[in-house]
């Protein structure tokens, strides 16, 4: 998080950590507020720049099954003028959305086909995919390596 929990009540629990994606996706409504996803969304871009020292290539939700999520990160992207992603939960899949495919052109936008279709068959975020090396990959077992990174 990078704004202070008062700042996105909308965003966190009661001891002020952001509230896991499973607590979205049991929600019979939209318990996110689009001003706080939006908020904490740009604060996280202008965070990247700081530490970094460049814009980020793209923006991207993960799994979070919110349409404020989306719509806020999205609103973020397009205001930046870079590329938007968005892997949809298995729920958005069984409506009849085309999340797969939308979520291969988008990380096509970016230029990583390949990556995209690991983090498909995997389930791996796109940052973990990009990280990984082929000391990580076992080849013959159709494993990976389990890092420090990936223990959540």
């Amino acid at each position: 998080m990078t704004l202070d929990p008062d700042e996105v009540p909308s965003l966190v629990d009661e001891s002020g950590a952001f509230r896991p994606s499973g607590f979205y996706r049991g929600a019979p409504a939209d318990p996110a507020a689009l001003a706080d996803v939006e908020r904490e969304a740009k604060a996280q871009y202008q965070a990247f720049v700081e530490l970094v020292g460049r814009e980020p290539d793209y923006v991207d939700v993960h799994a979070v099954g919110s349409e404020s999520f989306v719509t806020g990160a999205r609103n973020v992207a397009e205001r930046h003028g870079k590329p938007f992603s968005f892997l949809a939960p298995a729920r958005q899949a069984a409506r009849g959305d085309d999340s797969e495919r939308s979520y291969l052109r988008s990380l096509s936008a970016v230029g990583n086909v390949v990556g995209a279709r690991v983090a498909l068959a995997t389930g791996m975020r796109r940052g973990e995919v990009l990280g990984l090396t082929w000391d990580d990959v076992d080849l013959e077992g159709s494993q990976r390596a389990l890092t420090k990174n990936d223990r959540r």
